[in-house]
């Protein structure tokens, strides 16, 4: 069942980096790739085959089989011979184990609603479990986005992470089995809460700045947070976020890649934070106390 589930994440994962790439080209701030997707020689984000994005060639099958191919063509294109983005297996892997850790997570805390083992049905079938399970996935999955267009371009592309916001919402506000008015009224409030809280914290530090400090979409990310982790895990996955991030920055700082002053895509820290407090924040905050 694991290993189903993990070759499972890697797909999902070769299909997040295609997507990545694809909505970079075509949203390119310089023109460039603008005008290729125009002339019609970079595919749309939902259509067309993959290719190399180095020579063009399309991929065969045998290309794209996730981490395999990879690993069999030695980390280069078979056309062209130019060494493949280390983005597109590290992306592959790590979907796959987030998937794998979602599955053991929930499965902990009740397992499918027939209890028992979980089958490979209860991920799809219309249960508690199923439920849950597949909005987990996506946002992780919108989580890995982020980190990788935050670290690479320096943007939070809109159109990811608004419609994660409101699924995220929408999933803490109608809880498995709490599903009455009662309850909904109450998850709705504290999620409010926490989504103002997470946006608040960085809408705040911008505008103090002036923007200098982080950007934008920042702000956007601090909502997706707050939506995913409720009420008090927000603060949580911000102290989580906060504290990789110093770990990191002294990481560079101690190894001469990066200066004082200089800054570093807070988004990516955001996205292992709001990983971390969503598969095991209620298990950190029961450890803390």
């Amino acid at each position: 069942m694991t290993a189903i589930i993990f070759v499972l994440g890697l797909a999902v994962g070769s299909f997040l980096n295609a997507y990545i790439w694809r909505l970079h080209a075509m949203t390119d701030s310089r023109g460039l790739s603008g005008q290729l997707a125009a002339d019609h020689r970079l595919p749309r984000i939902w259509e067309g085959r993959s290719m190399c994005p180095k020579c063009r060639k399309t991929l065969r099958w045998l290309e794209l089989i996730p981490l395999v191919s990879f690993i069999i063509q030695l980390g280069r294109c078979r056309g062209c011979k130019a060494r493949i983005d280390i983005q597109y297996p590290l992306v592959e892997l790590a979907t796959g184990i987030l998937f794998v850790l979602s599955v053991w997570n929930l499965s902990s805390h009740g397992g499918p609603a027939s209890g028992g083992e979980i089958g490979i049905w209860d991920l799809f079938r219309i249960s508690d479990f199923g439920f849950r399970i597949l909005p987990q996935w996506y946002l992780l999955a919108v989580l890995v986005i982020l980190f990788v267009y935050d670290l690479r371009f320096g943007l939070v592309p809109d159109r990811v992470v608004l419609p994660a916001i409101l699924i995220a919402f929408l999933y803490g506000m109608i809880r498995p089995g709490q599903i009455n008015q009662l309850s909904m009224i109450h998850n709705s409030l504290f999620m409010i809460l926490a989504t103002t809280v997470g946006a608040g914290f960085f809408a705040l530090q911008y505008y103090l700045s002036k923007g200098r400090w982080l950007g934008a979409g920042d702000i956007r990310i601090g909502a997706l947070m707050g939506a995913m982790l409720g009420f008090p895990l927000i603060f949580e996955g911000l102290a989580v976020s906060y504290f990789i991030g110093g770990a990191v920055g002294i990481g560079l700082l101690a190894a001469g890649r990066k200066r004082f002053g200089e800054t570093l895509p807070l988004g990516t820290f955001l996205t292992v934070g709001a990983a971390i407090a969503f598969l095991y924040g209620q298990e950190l905050w029961n450890w803390y106390f």
